[in-house]
């Protein structure tokens, strides 16, 4: 059986419970009655880390696998870009503690 939490707890909140409780496929778990803003932002900060922390190790990899074929010529950039990394790691959990 599925679970199923609904945003909203008035008005189509309520109904859409009737619903679910009358097709029975499907149990209501709880109620999102204090819906927010900031709370869609949270996510989206959080999602947009992410994303760019996963970029930035795919390309972190490359320029790593250019230094190693070009034999050392790039050690600036790839110290310069784990510095990066580590910087926009620790800005994205700032930011993700100061949204919500």
């Amino acid at each position: 059986m599925k679970k199923v939490i609904i945003l909203g707890g008035s008005g189509i909140g309520m109904i859409a419970s009737s619903i679910i409780d009358r097709v029975g496929e499907a149990r209501v778990i709880g109620f999102l009655n204090d819906f927010s803003i900031w709370w869609l932002l949270r996510i989206a900060v959080a999602i947009l880390f992410v994303g760019n922390v996963i970029f930035l190790f795919i390309l972190g990899r490359q320029i790593k696998l250019m230094n190693r074929l070009f034999s050392g010529k790039f050690d600036f950039i790839v110290r310069t870009f784990n510095v990066l990394l580590m910087i926009l790691a620790l800005l994205g959990l700032l930011m993700n503690l100061m949204v919500g």
